[in-house]
């Protein structure tokens, strides 16, 4: 079966991200621009997809470096409007934040690479997911 990579998976990779960082991408227009907050974000989200995905371009795996850069520079372009209700306090402005940066991330990912699912078991400390009765 082919995994293919889709939105769900961005959006819950943004849905896991600390109030405190949401909050920095949405200030001034002065600190929403400043990189290391969308590198913050973007970093989070390759690191969350990298469980499961790499990217690849043309034909080539591609350095997570470029994955956050290239992801940092679309969170950047992101509405300051939208950037503000993601870190909302109100759920319904919040969630469609969400899911509007989450559609921009996948799309930028998907245009730009190739992501390639990797089947890695999973496995916690002491075990597995496999339930021992």
């Amino acid at each position: 079966m082919t995994q293919k990579l889709d939105t769900s998976t961005v959006h819950h990779a943004l849905s896991l991200l600390k109030a405190p960082v949401r909050s920095s991408s949405a200030g001034s227009a002065r600190a929403r621009n400043e990189r290391l907050n969308a590198e913050a974000i973007a970093s989070h989200v390759v690191t969350y997809l990298r469980r499961q995905w790499r990217f690849r371009r043309g034909g080539h795996l591609v350095d997570d470096r470029v994955v956050v850069g290239h992801l940092a520079d679309v969170i950047r372009s992101i509405p300051q409007s939208v950037t503000q209700d993601h870190s909302a306090t109100d759920d319904i402005k919040r969630d469609a934040a969400r899911q509007f940066i989450a559609n921009e991330l996948f799309e930028a990912v998907s245009e730009e690479f190739q992501p390639v699912h990797t089947a890695v078991p999973y496995s916690a400390v002491g075990g597995s997911c496999i339930s021992r009765r």
